[in-house]
């Protein structure tokens, strides 16, 4: 049986993003108790900040972060919805190779060439992954590499060392979901509309998940009060989180 199949054999429940007091947050379709829900994965990696980027926002306001902010948000949402288009095998139109006056004619031949020349091949997308730590997040491809089973995300942004970082945690959400735990690798595609395509893959699966761990500590530390406040099962008892495990199952691809 496929990693895949697997886990599409014991999902029953789905997950979906919800926000609270502007912290982005998990939980299974039906949850209504704040106590359960599940932790960002990108919300938890945002307390790790490099000092050039402090520098930058310090320096042009908060005005000009947002407009930055959103606009490299929308280009990189539309980018993975054509890469996974493609995936997919569905027809791209010549209006899906246009964005706000950029051609993306090339952008996608080159995506095609990095796919083909590493033997990409897709088995599931977008799926969400959650862990009984008490984090979750949606990771963009579980396939094959180069022929090595792998987990993949997309970055369209600048790519930045905290990239492994999140793959290594929806690596061990993946683990724990299929309890395979059979050496899936970890690979960053950087497909960036106007600089050169790469692919990287990590060699230092240990010390990627070390430091999200040590991201997901500092997180619960700067968000302690609010975390008791909601009671959150994950905060002092994290032995306990398997209970919840057991009683939803496993999460489904998000829709």
């Amino acid at each position: 049986m496929s990693q895949a199949s697997l886990v599409e054999k014991y999902r029953t429940k789905v997950l979906e993003q919800v926000d609270v007091n502007s912290i982005r947050w998990y939980r299974f379709t039906g949850e209504t108790d704040p106590a359960n829900y599940l932790a960002s994965v990108t919300n938890i990696l945002s307390v790790a900040q490099h000092r050039k980027l402090k520098a930058w926002k310090n320096g042009v306001g908060e005005k000009v972060q947002e407009e930055v902010s959103d606009t490299a948000a929308d280009f990189g949402t539309y980018i993975h919805n054509l890469l996974e288009k493609d995936l997919r095998g569905e027809e791209i139109a010549e209006t899906d190779l246009q964005y706000e006056g950029k051609s993306l004619v090339d952008f996608l031949a080159r995506w095609r060439k990095l796919r083909k020349d590493n033997e990409i091949t897709v088995d599931k997308i977008e799926l969400a992954v959650y862990s009984e730590m008490g984090y979750a997040g949606t990771l963009d491809l579980i396939g094959n590499f180069k022929g090595k089973p792998s987990v993949m995300d997309f970055k369209s942004g600048r790519y930045s060392i905290k990239s492994g970082w999140q793959l290594a945690a929806y690596k061990n959400a993946y683990d724990e979901m299929s309890g395979l735990h059979n050496g899936l690798g970890m690979v960053g595609l950087s497909v960036q509309w106007n600089k050169p395509m790469n692919a990287f893959v990590y060699q230092h699966l240990d010390f990627c998940w070390n430091a999200f761990a040590a991201c997901f500590t500092v997180w619960k530390a700067m968000y302690y009060n609010e975390l008791a406040k909601m009671k959150w099962r994950y905060l002092n008892e994290p032995e306990k989180a398997k209970a919840l495990v057991d009683k939803v199952g496993v999460p489904v691809q998000r829709s």
